[in-house]
């Protein structure tokens, strides 16, 4: 499941964590199958220059810094430090959300910024979910989702090892992803 939106204001910073959680607990109730949770979330650089900006980059900030809580192992494996959801006039009374506070909100969160180390800028929103739908239509409808996920499978397994992961003793919980071009030599 992909969850799309800006983390810098407004409704998608008011409602991230709690669709994520949310769907999480939907799908644990339609599926005895677990679902991965993919947060597509867009940060303040994308907002820069537009007018009322004041309030993005603490916007942003708040939201980096709660997703971030919730999704440290310490937050949710612990009862009494962990989100629990606990909708009033969502569904069935006899629906228990505490299952769905069991792990942190997404599986895969991405960070997408608008430019690059490389100083390579997004030109617009519409750039940005360009960029968006085309990593969803790669990671669900073609032959890449499949080895993306073998690499990414891989690759988790060796983060909780790493230098960082032992300095503030948390996990490499993001993703990120940028853009770019293949340039092939034209032929006449």
């Amino acid at each position: 499941v992909f969850i799309c939106g800006s983390i810098c204001g407004g409704t998608g910073a008011g409602t991230f964590l709690d669709m994520a959680y949310f769907v999480r607990n939907v799908a644990s109730l339609i599926s005895k199958s677990s679902i991965y949770i993919y947060g597509m979330l867009g940060l303040a650089s994308l907002f820069e220059g537009i007018q009322g900006d004041a309030n993005i980059k603490p916007n942003c900030y708040a939201s980096l810094v709660e997703l971030d809580h919730f999704m440290n192992p310490f937050t949710y494996q612990n009862e009494y430090r962990r989100f629990f959801p606990a909708y009033k006039n969502i569904g069935p009374k006899q629906w228990d959300y505490s299952k769905s506070a069991e792990n942190g909100p997404f599986d895969f969160p991405f960070l997408f910024d608008k430019t690059n180390s490389a100083g390579f800028s997004l030109s617009s929103g519409a750039a940005f979910s360009e960029m968006v739908a085309r990593f969803i239509y790669l990671l669900t409808g073609h032959e890449v989702a499949q080895e993306w996920q073998s690499m990414d499978n891989n690759i988790r397994k060796n983060l909780d090892t790493t230098y960082l992961y032992q300095k503030f003793q948390k996990p490499n919980n993001y993703r990120s992803m940028g853009t770019f071009s293949v340039m092939f030599p034209r032929r006449m």
